[in-house]
């Protein structure tokens, strides 16, 4: 059993507990009385981690992107992200490696470049392909929101990242760099880091720490990032 998994029993434990259920009861009353239902209903979120899992979750929208419950090394997000109809067009090859399926789209005579994706929370490979199949023709490229942060990025990266076109899109940060790129959003938590550290794994409320640091909900809307 990997981490990933055994994380994941630790907390659906502990989020039982009542005070988590009536944070997170609290939390998304408040999230979905604002959220914009009327355009956002449909939005394909793609994420370089959890994150994107979390937000329909927490929002109680349909997954209508690929790229849930996963992690995918933020240069090769921007990647894929920079070609998504042609990489979700390809097949994908997953096998299981250290205790986790892990995805392989791209590369071979496809003439894109192999981009690995990561499934920590899963250990059935004939599962996840389904389950991508199933929601790539959900994907919605008229609303696609690109949610990445800066770990191992090169300026390069956020040129290209900034060449996306996209219906929203953030990239956090440790430091400010807003006034170079208007997409990214400091974490301020880490700042004079090297990159931003966790933001979402769980904080002791039951709640993933980035409903504490980032108004999801105002950048959904498209009122601020």
């Amino acid at each position: 059993m990997n981490n990933a998994i055994l994380q994941d029993k630790v907390f659906k434990f502990y989020t039982k507990l009542p005070h988590c259920i009536v944070c997170r009861k609290r939390h998304m009353k408040n999230v979905r009385s604002r959220l914009n239902y009327s355009d956002l209903s449909d939005i394909s979120i793609f994420a370089a981690n959890c994150i994107g899992g979390e937000l329909y979750y927490l929002l109680g929208l349909k997954f209508s992107s690929p790229l849930i419950n996963i992690s995918i090394d933020r240069n090769q997000f921007i990647t894929l992200c920079s070609n998504l109809k042609e990489y979700l067009s390809q097949p994908i090859s997953v096998s299981l490696h250290n205790g986790m399926c892990v995805g392989k789209i791209g590369g071979g005579g496809s003439g894109l470049k192999e981009v690995e994706i990561r499934f920590p929370h899963d250990t059935d490979c004939e599962s996840v392909k389904k389950k991508w199949a199933e929601r790539c023709k959900r994907v919605n490229y008229e609303k696609i929101v690109l949610i990445n942060d800066d770990k191992g990025l090169t300026v390069s990266d956020y040129e290209a990242y900034k060449a996306i076109p996209a219906f929203r899109k953030i990239l956090f940060t440790a430091k400010d760099m807003s006034g170079e790129y208007e997409f990214c959003h400091q974490l301020t938590e880490y700042d004079g880091q090297t990159y931003t550290g966790s933001y979402n794994g769980k904080s002791l409320d039951g709640l993933w720490k980035f409903t504490k640091m980032w108004d999801y909900v105002s950048f959904l809307n498209g009122d601020t990032h």
